[in-house]
């Protein structure tokens, strides 16, 4: 493997990253949402049980996709690192 290969990993790596970046938003406002006291989150629609549970959920997909695309990239890294300290 190139060090062209490398970088072209790396910018794949950069650009799903790029992508995942909503979701991971997304899922971090539902937990605050969900774990802040009934009634006092920043906006008023975050107080709903169901848009709680529905940003966590969209995130968690979001994140889970993002490791199905990322684990062959880095194992890709991996095994180029292997072969280039041996």
């Amino acid at each position: 493997m190139s060090e062209e290969r490398i970088k072209e990993i790396n910018r794949q790596i950069i650009f799903i990253q790029m992508l995942a970046m909503p979701g991971v938003f997304l899922f971090g406002i539902g937990l605050y949402a969900l774990f802040t006291p009934s009634g006092e989150a920043f906006m008023e629609i975050l107080n709903i049980k169901a848009v709680q549970y529905g940003l966590i959920g969209f995130g968690a997909i979001t994140l889970i996709v993002e490791i199905r695309f990322m684990i062959p990239l880095l194992i890709e890294i991996a095994k180029f690192r292997r072969e280039s300290d041996s």
